[in-house]
Order: C-alpha cells, then sequence, then structure tokens
C-alpha cells in the first residue's frame, strides 16, 4: 500500500474504500495539523501559480481559501467572526473577516 503521509478532506477515506482500495488515517494533534495546513497551503498557491486558465485558477483559489480558512480556526478565530487588533483598521468584506487599525 503506498504511503502518502497529506491532509485529505473528511470523506477521502470513505471514497478511497467504496473503491474496494484500503486506507488508513489519524487524527493528528493541534501541532502537526498546523504544520500540515501550512504545507498544504504552499503546495495550493504552487498550484495556483502554474494554473493554466481562469477555471483552473477559481478551483486552486477555492482550495487555498478552505486551507486558510481551517488555519484560522486553529488561530482561534471562526469564520466571519469579528476580531480586532489595535495594528489594523478597515474591513475585509469579500472574507466576512473584520480587521481594525489604529490611526
Amino acid at each position: 500500500m503506498p504511503i502518502y503521509n497529506k491532509l485529505v478532506r473528511e470523506l477521502i477515506p470513505q471514497v478511497i474504500n467504496a473503491t474496494g482500495k484500503d486506507c488508513r488515517t489519524r487524527i493528528l494533534d493541534e501541532e502537526e495539523y498546523t504544520s500540515e495546513l501550512i504545507i498544504k497551503l504552499k503546495e495550493e498557491s504552487g498550484e495556483y501559480f502554474a494554473a493554466q486558465g481562469r477555471k483552473e485558477a477559481l478551483e486552486e483559489l477555492a482550495d487555498m481559501l478552505e486551507v486558510i480558512r481551517a488555519l484560522a480556526v486553529v488561530h482561534g478565530a471562526t469564520w466571519g467572526s469579528r476580531y480586532a487588533k489595535d495594528e489594523w483598521t478597515g474591513t475585509c468584506a469579500y472574507l466576512g473577516w473584520h480587521y481594525r487599525k489604529e490611526t
């Protein structure tokens, strides 16, 4: 059985098993999960920059957003949550994040 050692979406093991193949997974601790998310974001950004055409670029951007969202949760935020730091100001409505900067 090949060893991949990479993050997978939650339904991928069931998809693999449905094809008659076997796979083993494990739940990572928070430190390992964060590290793997960073690796995944680098991988996805490379795929974005290598994308040929708009459709492929948008698919890679969607993958990047999914990883960014997971990283935000690891760092204590929730999607669409509001958080403020003294050094930020403004609103990023596109992602549903809000940030402030004192002027």
